[in-house]
Order: C-alpha cells, then structure tokens, then sequence
C-alpha cells in the first residue's frame, strides 16, 4: 500500500514538471486561399470560418470580413510584457488602476491593409474594432444564442491620429466608453453566427504599412486586451505570405525573421532594449479616461 501511494504521488509530481514544462504552441493554418496564418499561443474563432481565420483577440476588419487575411497571432507574457513593452499611457492606467497581471492579455496581430470601395461597405474608413473573437471565445459558427458586453476602448498611434466615429463630442480622442457589443444569430432560427453592427468605426488610419494599439477593457469579466494591430499594405502582406509558404516559419523567432519590419512599435513590443516611441508620452490625456474604465 505504502509503495501504490508512493507511485501515485509521484506521477502527480511528473505531470505537475510536465505542465510547468509544456512548450509555447507554434501553428500554421490555412484556409481555402492557400495563405498560412500563424498563431502562438493564440486559438482560432469558430465565428466567421467559412471566410477567414479570426484569432481570439481583438481585430480590425470591415464590415465583412472575408477579404481579411489575419498574417499572425501571437499572444504575449504578460508579466514581462506590460512595463516597458506597450505604450506609456496604457502601463501607467493599468498600474493607476492596480489591474493585476491575471486579469491581462497582450497581443500583436499582423493583417493585410484592406483600403478602397472594394472592401468599404459604409464610407471611409472601413475599419472596425471587433473584440468579439476574445470577448466571447465560445461563439459557435452557427447558433441561437447571442452573446453579450459591454467594452470600454482606447485607441493610440504614434501620429496621435487614431480615433472613434459617432462617440460624441465629450468624449476624449481615441476614448470609446461603455458600448454594447454582441454576437448573434443572422436570422431568427440556427443560422451563422455574426458580429453587431457599425460599432466602433475607426478613423485615423492612413495608407500603407502602420501600426495601431488597442486596449480594450470587458465590463462583464474585468478583463483588459491590450494589442498592437500590424497592417501591412499589399505588397507587404503579399510578400510576407509568399514567404510563408516557400519555407513556412518554425517558430514565433523564425516569423519574426521573415517579416524583418522596421515598425517601432513592433520592435519595442518583441524587442529587449527598443523603446516606444517617445510621441507616446505626450499622451497623458489617455491615462485617467483609461483608468476611469476599471471604476465601480
């Protein structure tokens, strides 16, 4: 008995080693458009599959999303990652609103510029904010059910230009407070599974290869998605998935390699010593809007 108990012990101890010792996740996929997409510790949304690959964080894409192609999606530590490794104003809130590591999650998500009539639905621009795929991971393809939140978001480029169409005039520049978000059913009975209407239209973004941060802040779970959105323009992207697929990367290192940007913002987010850039700190005005999200 003593010896059964011994051994039972000990392959709990094994598996404990086990789990503390599991590697990070490296996966490509890839749709009917023949692109990988890779994601490192990153799942996929079941919601709009047939179309494309949507991570569980927050995106930009239009209103319909079919002709987005998402490059990447990495999933940060957090520990390692919120200090000196996102930009001042969203640091300083989180630290002001003593969020704790737990309740952080910090992406970058790499996609293709979509820009023109073609992929404009509503007039320029044509992008939205859609946390839904880190807001309800759970969402099926197909459902009756709807899904439901409220977020609180902030935006921030190092040209200060980022920013919420129809917010209201009181509210701060690239400050979205406090709006329903859903997931529900196109029509009444089992049907797919689609995202809600115009909220959040971004404006602020301009041709070409950028970057863009988003924090977004779920009334609901308490939880904070920090993430830096990477679009790359055509010639960009299409050189990126090219490459992809002449030798698909191996790692998070590996891809990083093939993309060889010069984005500041990509630098400082993987980099050990590059630094944000320093039109963040002029940004103050973001801190109390932001920390005013985690009040009672």
């Amino acid at each position: 008995m003593f010896y059964m108990k011994k051994i039972f012990f000990y392959m709990i101890f094994i598996t404990w080693l086990h789990v503390l010792a599991a590697p990070d996740t490296w996966e490509l996929d890839q749709l009917d458009t023949g692109f990988y997409t890779a994601h490192f510790n990153v799942s996929f949304s079941e919601q709009y599959r047939e179309l494309c690959l949507l991570p569980q964080a927050p995106v930009l894409h239009t209103y319909n999303p079919a002709a987005l192609h998402i490059i990447a999606a990495i999933k940060l530590d957090t520990a390692s990652h919120r200090k000196q490794h996102i930009p001042f104003p969203f640091a300083q809130a989180l630290d002001a609103a003593a969020v704790t590591d737990d309740c952080i999650d910090i992406f970058y998500v790499a996609q293709n510029f979509l820009r023109g009539t073609a992929f404009n639905v509503d007039g320029d621009p044509p992008y939205l904010i859609r946390p839904q795929g880190w807001t309800f991971p759970n969402c099926p393809k197909e459902g009756t059910a709807t899904y439901s939140t409220a977020v609180d978001v902030a935006l921030l480029n190092a040209s200060d230009t980022a920013d919420f169409e129809d917010k209201g005039t009181s509210t701060p520049q690239g400050i979205y407070i406090a709006t329903t978000i859903t997931s529900h059913p196109s029509e009444n009975s089992v049907s797919r599974m689609i995202s809600s209407g115009n909220t959040h239209r971004v404006s602020g973004i301009n041709n070409g290869t950028q970057t863009l941060w988003s924090l977004v802040h779920d009334s609901t779970t308490k939880r904070v998605a920090i993430t830096l959105h990477h679009l790359l323009d055509y010639s960009e992207a299409t050189r990126v998935g090219r490459d992809m697929l002449i030798q698909p990367p191996s790692s998070r290192e590996a891809f990083l390699t093939m993309l060889n940007t010069q984005e500041p913002d990509v630098k400082a987010l993987f980099g050990d010593t590059q630094k944000m850039p320093a039109s963040y700190q002029k940004a103050m005005d973001k801190i109390a809007p932001i920390q005013a999200f985690f009040k009672p």
